[in-house]
C-alpha cells in the first residue's frame, strides 16, 4: 500500500509564496508589470501540475524552479533585435 501524498492547494502556496517570488524575479526582470504576469502564470503551471507533485518537503525548491524557467523563457521570447511597439 503506498502512502497518499496531500499536497497543499494552489491559494495556500500563493499565499505563502507570491511576495516573495515577485520579489526573486523582480530583481532579475526590470519589468513591474511582466513580474506580475509571470507570477500569475507561474501560479497556473503550478495548479495544472500539482498532481504531480511527489515530494511536498520540495514544493518551495520546485516553485522556483519554475520561476527560474520562466524568466528563462521570457529572455528567450525578448531576444529579438527589433523593440516591441508602443501599441502592443
Amino acid at each position: 500500500m503506498t502512502d497518499l501524498i496531500i499536497a497543499p492547494d494552489t491559494e495556500t502556496l500563493w499565499r505563502q509564496y507570491s511576495a516573495r517570488l515577485c520579489v526573486f524575479i523582480a530583481h532579475r526582470i526590470d519589468d513591474a508589470d511582466a513580474v506580475d504576469d509571470m507570477v500569475q502564470d507561474i501560479f497556473l503551471r503550478v495548479h495544472e501540475r500539482m498532481g504531480s507533485v511527489r515530494d511536498t518537503g520540495r514544493i518551495e525548491s520546485w516553485l522556483f524552479q519554475i520561476a527560474c524557467n520562466a524568466i528563462v523563457d521570457h529572455y528567450r521570447r525578448n531576444r529579438a533585435g527589433e523593440p516591441v511597439p508602443d501599441w502592443i
